[in-house]
């Protein structure tokens, strides 16, 4: 989970944990374990998917663009490709890592298999987004463009492409029950189509139910200087089926996460990131649904009760040092992984969400022994003073400088100089502090003491009356 911490702490640590990287696998706080060996690229990382079978994570990134499989039994890499050009979406067709397919930005299709590269096409647009469904062993393609190609596996031939009527596709669903195929497109409407007969069973728009929410009315337009259908600000960004086949996620452009029943066209409910960033990722995973923007993972019970604000209730987040790219979640595990805009992929593993994979098992222990021992506070060595304080010490010509730190309404400054600077600017204050603190041991020495009882004398005059 993301921490409260000022940006600068997170770049120092990112800069010393570089030139630590090698020498041991945890930094400082204890918190980052490195379970597989050699799990980064050298700039970024698109995308990562795992087989079906739970043995190898297939990751792809740059630069130069390259895939890299793990075997997740050995904790190493397995082996690595290069491509011509970076990497767009690719999928698993087997249930081994043996069989994939690379969607690549300059408009070529590569198939791999096990010995290498099997054969190259290329479609008439740039591809955003590609799906397999099985039933019919039809790969599906989609990009800047209405057409969805449909290219056949089994005869080895391009077949009568599905016409969205969009301005562009970004985003391909296959239910994995009934085989319903859901199309994401840029004008801001999710489709779904009939793959035995090609035809269109109806559409839905998420951002009808968002206005309605937002007050701009119920499916109206929204107000002037807003955002309109079929602008690039109004499209579905990502979609993804439960399990079970009934529930669709649809995420947008704006940063909601609209859930559906396939049954009705209005959503059951809607969930906002609050960034204002397209959902590019979307899963379901361990009775939660699991989204992500580039700014945040959040997973969330779609199944519970709405919260106060009407959205359901978030059961965690993940903020990232860096973008992110994708999503990736291990089956019946708490194990999460996030491709990031930076040379390692991150791996988060959260013990309420599931127990650790068979293949690290270790990682329980190691996370009861994080829970058990104390972390040491990341501003032991700093020392918090306002504005004010900072005058009365003297250093305020410090200002702008990199001795000050600006946060919130003070600035941080080293623990040492500040102590440096108290002494200057009060020399007596030592010798007070000393003087108050006999004063406090003499009085809780003395305050147990039966104090004795003065007998006061009688006066002499009208003693009776007295």
């Amino acid at each position: 989970v993301g921490k409260a911490l000022p940006l600068w702490v997170h770049d120092k640590k990112s800069r010393a944990g570089k030139a630590r990287a090698k020498l041991r696998p945890a930094d400082a706080a204890g918190e980052h374990v490195e379970v597989i060996q050699d799990l980064f690229f050298p700039t970024m990382c698109g995308k990562a998917k795992l087989s079906s079978d739970g043995e190898t994570l297939l990751t792809t990134g740059g630069y130069p663009p390259q895939l890299r499989a793990f075997e997740l039994r050995e904790l190493s890499l397995k082996f690595e490709r290069h491509f011509n050009a970076e990497v767009v979406d690719f999928q698993v067709l087997s249930a081994d890592w043996k069989k994939a397919v690379y969607l690549l930005a300059d408009r070529s299709v590569e198939f791999h298999t096990q010995f290498g590269k099997h054969h190259t096409t290329r479609i008439p647009v740039h591809g955003r987004c590609l799906g397999y469904q099985p039933e019919t062993t039809e790969l599906l393609l989609a990009g800047a463009g209405p057409e969805v190609y449909r290219l056949s596996l089994e005869r080895g031939a391009f077949l009568q492409p599905l016409d969205s009527g969009a301005a562009g596709v970004n985003a391909i669903g296959v239910d994995p029950t009934h085989g319903m195929v859901v199309l994401g497109t840029a004008d801001g409407t999710v489709q779904c189509w009939d793959p035995r007969q090609r035809s269109l069973l109806g559409a839905a728009s998420p951002f009808a139910a968002i206005d309605a929410v937002d007050g701009f009315g119920g499916g109206g337009p929204a107000p002037a200087g807003g955002l309109h259908l079929g602008s690039p600000e109004r499209s579905v960004t990502s979609v993804r089926f439960d399990p079970g086949g009934l529930l669709l996620a649809a995420g947008t452009s704006s940063g909601h996460v609209a859930l559906y029943d396939v049954r009705s066209s209005r959503p059951v409910c809607l969930k906002d990131h609050r960034y204002g960033l397209p959902v590019h990722s979307i899963k379901f995973h361990q009775g939660k649904c699991v989204s992500a923007d580039a700014k945040i993972i959040k997973i969330w019970d779609h199944a519970g009760a709405v919260d106060a604000s009407g959205e359901p209730p978030t059961f965690a987040s993940i903020q990232p040092p860096a973008d992110v790219n994708g999503l990736c979640a291990f089956p019946d595990s708490g194990l999460l992984f996030a491709p990031l805009e930076a040379e390692r992929l991150g791996a988060y593993f959260i013990p309420a969400l599931g127990p650790a994979p068979k293949w690290c098992h270790f990682v329980d222990s190691l996370t009861e022994e994080m829970e058990a021992a104390p972390a040491a506070a990341v501003y032991d060595d700093y020392k918090f003073v306002t504005a004010e304080e900072l005058g009365s010490l003297g250093l305020s010509s410090l200002v702008g400088t990199k001795a000050l730190r600006p946060y919130m309404h003070g600035f941080f400054v080293d623990s040492r100089l500040h102590a440096k600077a108290v002494s200057l600017s009060q020399p007596f204050a030592y010798e007070q502090w000393r003087k108050q603190r006999v004063q406090e041991r003499l009085g809780a020495k003395t305050a147990g003491r039966i104090a004795p009882v003065k007998k006061e004398r009688p006066p002499k005059v009208n003693a009776a009356l007295a």
